[in-house]
This record gives C-alpha cells, sequence and structure tokens, in this order.
C-alpha cells in the first residue's frame, strides 16, 4: 500500500483554529504565563524555624509567582548529630523535626520561605545553584515544603505522587518538584546536605508558583524566569 505525503508541512499550520494543540519542538514550561514578581524577603535563615510573625508571607493564586536571588551559607550533613527540631515559644504542640526522613542535623543554613496559597493548585518549585565556590561541586540538597500549623510549624511534608516526601535526595546545579496544596500556609525550606563545607556561600535563585491542578492531575510546571518585575 502506498500513501501520499502531503505538501503543506507542518502538519500542525493546516489544522483548524480553536484547537489546544501544542507544537512539539516546543518546551510545554515556557508556555505555562506565570505573573512572576521579584521577593527579596528571606523567610528566615540560620536554621530557625519559619515563624510567620517574625517575617512577611508571600501570597500566591493560581497564575502567579515569586522569584528571590539568596545563597546558602555552608553545607552538610551529620547523621550522628542531635536531630534538629523547629520549635516556637509558648507554643505547647510536638517540635516538627526539620529533616522528617533522617536523624541528624544540617551543618549550613537553612532558608526557609512562608508562602500563602490563596487557592487549591500545584506549588511548583524550582531552583538554580551556583556551585562554583564549592570545591567538591556535587551539591546534593533538599528543598521540602510543609503545611504550617497555628504555631506556624511544619505538620506533614507535602509528597511528590507515590514519594512520601517531596523535594528529598535531590541533587546537581537545578532541582525541581510540584506538589498538591490546599488553600493554606506553608513553608518552603531549602538545606543542603553534602558536600560537608561549611565555610562556602552558595548562591541561588528560586521561583516558586501556583498552577491549576490537583493531586492526580499531571500539569507541567513554568520555567525559571531569568528576570522579574519588582
Amino acid at each position: 500500500m502506498v500513501h501520499g505525503g502531503c505538501a503543506e508541512w507542518p502538519r500542525l499550520a493546516n489544522l483548524p483554529e480553536g484547537g489546544q494543540l501544542v507544537d512539539g519542538s516546543k518546551d510545554p514550561a515556557t508556555l505555562i504565563e506565570i505573573a512572576w514578581a521579584a521577593d527579596e524577603d528571606e523567610a528566615m535563615g540560620d536554621n530557625g524555624a519559619p515563624n510567620a510573625a517574625d517575617t512577611q508571607s508571600t501570597t500566591i493564586d493560581v497564575g502567579e509567582g515569586f522569584v528571590v536571588d539568596g545563597g546558602l551559607d555552608g553545607v552538610g550533613f551529620d547523621l550522628g548529630a542531635t536531630t534538629q527540631v523547629l520549635e516556637v515559644d509558648g507554643c505547647t504542640g510536638s517540635p516538627a523535626r526539620v529533616n522528617p526522613a533522617y536523624e541528624g542535623a544540617y551543618l549550613g543554613d537553612l532558608d526557609f520561605y512562608v508562602v500563602e496559597a490563596s487557592s487549591d493548585g500545584r506549588m511548583c518549585m524550582d531552583v538554580a545553584f551556583d556551585r562554583a565556590a564549592l570545591t567538591d561541586d556535587r551539591l546534593g540538597f533538599d528543598m521540602l515544603l510543609w503545611e504550617l500549623d497555628d504555631c506556624q510549624l511544619p505538620t506533614e511534608p507535602v509528597v511528590d505522587g507515590d514519594i512520601e516526601v517531596g523535594g528529598l535526595d535531590l541533587a546537581g546545579a537545578r532541582g525541581s518538584w510540584h506538589g498538591a496544596v490546599s488553600t493554606g500556609t506553608y513553608a518552603l525550606m531549602i538545606g543542603g546536605y553534602h558536600p560537608n563545607e561549611v565555610e562556602s556561600t552558595v548562591p541561588y535563585r528560586l521561583g516558586v508558583a501556583l498552577v491549576a491542578g490537583s493531586e492526580n492531575d499531571v500539569v507541567a510546571c513554568p520555567s525559571l524566569p531569568e528576570e522579574t518585575s519588582r
């Protein structure tokens, strides 16, 4: 059997108007429209609790996001150290473990960002590191997301599909993931677990956005922007 080819190529250009098709040569992440804003307020560093009473939170709705340029002052993890917990003075709840999967403590800086989700959706997180300051550039890091309780302490970590803790054991110069969230207050934590270089500062650029989608939806997240409006 012989099939005749169409001279009008690509086929996408000859389809009727009004469809939801995407050119296969384009990265879907570049097609997601997000109103990005710059946020220069780092929630809390120095391994403290992400206490919204001490720091201003950032509110985002579906189709909105923020970008922040930060840095980890020291990276590393000691599995034999006393397990780190987050506590808030005056609160009676159980202390929350900084890392829900491993006993031990981070040796360097932990950066927290408090995010108010004003709608249900999928929270997209994307971070890019500059590893030039590290002697060993095999950077390992965690980028965890929790919903906060009334004391502004983490409760259960947000999951990523079948993964119990989303954003755990990431590695390399770039890392991203997304998890389903409901309307509420969340804390995003970034900390480096490898290499053990407590004197190094590792700059990063972080983007956080809220897109439509529920827990079981397959969604695309936006690309981390190079520039943002202030």
